[in-house]
C-alpha cells in the first residue's frame, strides 16, 4: 500500500509536462489541469483515510543515507491544508492568466509545483524533505521570473541565491545530524525520549539546530532574510499567493516545525540558549512585519510585510517547544492560509480588473465591488483575529502557549504578537474603511469607473476561502480534536 505514496507526487509533475506538449486547445488543457489537480487532491484525501502507515523507500544508500516517504500526523495535516487550497487556486490562474503569453509554460509549472510540495509533506526524513525543498525552489522559479520584465528577472536572481544561501545552511545541519548522532529520520518526539540521542553532543545539537533553523527560516521569511518575499510580488499574484499562503513560506515554517517535533524534539531544546535566539528573532520578525506593512501603499508589497510577520507567529508557536506550542502552530499554518490566499485573490483581481496597485486607489470601489470586499472584509478580520474568526482561535493559542512557557522571552513574543495584531488591524481596516466611506477622487475615477466584482473564476475561491475563515472560527471544536488526534497520535 505504501506505493500509493508516490502517485500524488508524481502524477502532477509528469501529467503537468504531457499536457504542456500535446496538440490541443488553450480551453482543454485548462480542463485537463484541472482534473490532474483534482483528482491529486482526492488522492491526498483517500491516502489519509487508508491511514498507511508503512514506509515507501526510494533511494536507500546505508541507513544514514536514504530517500524515503511515510504519512504521519504532521504531513498529513500540512498535505490536507495543500490539497484543499491547489484546485481553487488553479481555478484563479485560469482566469487571471487568461490572454497572457506563455501561459501554457505557466501552467506546467504551477501544476508541477503541486507534486513537489507534497513531496515536502510525505518526506519521511530530513533529507527526503531537503530533496523536495531544493526542487521547489527550481518549480517556483520560473513562476517568479513569468512577466520576464527586469524587475521580475532581478525578482528572480534574489529568489534563487537566497534560497541557495539558506539550503546550503540547512543541508550543513542536517549534515551534522547524519554524521554525529546518525539520525534525521521522523519520529513523535512525544512518544520517544530523544534527550538519550543528543545528550553527550548537545553542542552539535545546538549548531545543528540554529544552521536549519536559519537556513530553512530563509523560505519562511524570517528577519534579516526576508527581503526576497516582498521583492517576489511582481509575480502574478496567482504565483504570490502560493507564495505567502500554501507553498513555499509555508514550506520553510513546515520544515522548521518538522526538525523541532520530529528530529531534535523539545526535551532538547526547550530552555536552551538556542531556544531564546529563535524566539527573539521570530518575534523581532513579528514586529517588524506588521510595521512594514504599515507603511506600505504598495497594495501586493503591504500583504506580502503581512505574509513576514505572519509566518513568524507560527514559529513563535513552533519556537515554544512544547504540545501547546506545536498545535499552536499548526492552527495558525492553517488558519492563516485561508485568510491569507483570500486577500492576495482580492488583491489580484484588483490589479487584474481594476488597474489598482496602490492603496488610495481603492476609496469608493466598495459601491461597485461589493461582493469583493464584503470576502476581503471576512478574510482581513480573521488576519487581525476578531473573536469568531478563525484568526483569533489561533492567535489565542498561540498566547497561551507563550503563558505557559513562563518565561521572559515569552512575555516578549506575547507583547509582540499584541502589537502586531494592532498594526494589523490598522492596515487592514485602513483598505476597508477607503473602499466603503470614501468616495472616489479624480486619481482614482478611472478606476472607479471600470470596478465591478470578478467573474466566477475569481469569485469562487474569494468566497469559498473567506468563508471558510469564518466557519472555521465558529465550528471549530471538532477540527481541533482530529488535529490534535493527528499531531499526538500520528495519523487517525
Amino acid at each position: 500500500m505504501a506505493i500509493l505514496l508516490l502517485f500524488p507526487i508524481l502524477i502532477p509533475i509528469i501529467f503537468s509536462l504531457i499536457i504542456r506538449f500535446i496538440n490541443v486547445k488553450g480551453k482543454t488543457k485548462e480542463i485537463l489541469n484541472m482534473c490532474v489537480i483534482t483528482l491529486t487532491s482526492l488522492l491526498v484525501i483517500i491516502l489519509v483515510l487508508l491511514n498507511i502507515s508503512d514506509s515507501l523507500y526510494i533511494l536507500h544508500f546505508n541507513d544514514k543515507l536514504k530517500l524515503f516517504l511515510k504519512l504521519d500526523g504532521i504531513g498529513t495535516i500540512f498535505a490536507l491544508m495543500v490539497a484543499i487550497l491547489w484546485p481553487f487556486a488553479y481555478l484563479y490562474a485560469t482566469g487571471y492568466m487568461h490572454g497572457k503569453d506563455s501561459k501554457k509554460n505557466y501552467a506546467m509549472f504551477y501544476v508541477m509545483t503541486f507534486g513537489v510540495v507534497l513531496g515536502i509533506a510525505f518526506s519521511g526524513n530530513l533529507l527526503t524533505l531537503y530533496f523536495f525543498y531544493e526542487l521547489l525552489t527550481l518549480v517556483t522559479l520560473p513562476l517568479i521570473m513569468f512577466d520576464n520584465t527586469r524587475e521580475a528577472k532581478r525578482a528572480g536572481r534574489f529568489y534563487l541565491y537566497i534560497s541557495m544561501f539558506g539550503s546550503t545552511l540547512a543541508l550543513i545541519g542536517i549534515i551534522i545530524l547524519l554524521h554525529v548522532f546518525q539520525t534525521g529520520d521522523f519520529i513523535n518526539v512525544f512518544k520517544v525520549d530523544t534527550s538519550q540521542i543528543y545528550e553527550h553532543n548537545t553542542t552539535y545539537a545546538y549548531v545543528a539546530y540554529l544552521l536549519m533553523f536559519f537556513g530553512f527560516g530563509v523560505k519562511a521569511a524570517i528577519f534579516p532574510f526576508h527581503s526576497w518575499l516582498p521583492k517576489a510580488g511582481v509575480a502574478p499574484t496567482p504565483t504570490t499567493a502560493l507564495l505567502h499562503a500554501v507553498a513555499v513560506v509555508k514550506a520553510g515554517a513546515f520544515a522548521i516545525i518538522r526538525m523541532i517535533y520530529s528530529v531534535i524534539g523539545i526535551d532538547v531544546l526547550k530552555n536552551s540558549s538556542v531556544q531564546i535566539i529563535s524566539v527573539m528573532f521570530v518575534s523581532f520578525t513579528i514586529l517588524f512585519g506588521s510595521m512594514m506593512a504599515l507603511k506600505q501603499l504598495h497594495l501586493k508589497r503591504r500583504f506580502a510585510y503581512s505574509t513576514v510577520s505572519n509566518i513568524s507567529y507560527i514559529l513563535l508557536g513552533a519556537t515554544m517547544m512544547s504540545k501547546m506550542g506545536l498545535y499552536a502552530a499548526i492552527l495558525h499554518l492553517l488558519f492563516h492560509s485561508f485568510a491569507k490566499i483570500a486577500i492576495f485573490f482580492v488583491a489580484g483581481e484588483l490589479l487584474e480588473e481594476v488597474d489598482v496597485v496602490y492603496v488610495d486607489q481603492i476609496d469608493g470601489l466598495a459601491k461597485k465591488m461589493k461582493k469583493t470586499f464584503i470576502c476581503y472584509t471576512l478574510a482581513g478580520l480573521s488576519l487581525i483575529g476578531i473573536p469568531l474568526f478563525a484568526g483569533f482561535i489561533s492567535k489565542f493559542a498561540l498566547i497561551n502557549s507563550a503563558v505557559t512557557l513562563n518565561t521572559w522571552y515569552g512575555i516578549v513574543g506575547i507583547v509582540c504578537l499584541l502589537i502586531s495584531a494592532l498594526l494589523t488591524a490598522i492596515y487592514v481596516f485602513d483598505i476597508i474603511f477607503r473602499a466603503i466611506f470614501k468616495k472616489p477622487t479624480q486619481y482614482n475615477q478611472a478606476n472607479f469607473d471600470k470596478s465591478k466584482d470578478g467573474n466566477y473564476k475569481y469569485m469562487i475561491p474569494i468566497f469559498t476561502f473567506s468563508i471558510l475563515s469564518l466557519l472555521l472560527g465558529i465550528f471549530a471544536n471538532p477540527l481541533f480534536d482530529v488535529i490534535k488526534q493527528m499531531l499526538w497520535e500520528g495519523i487517525i
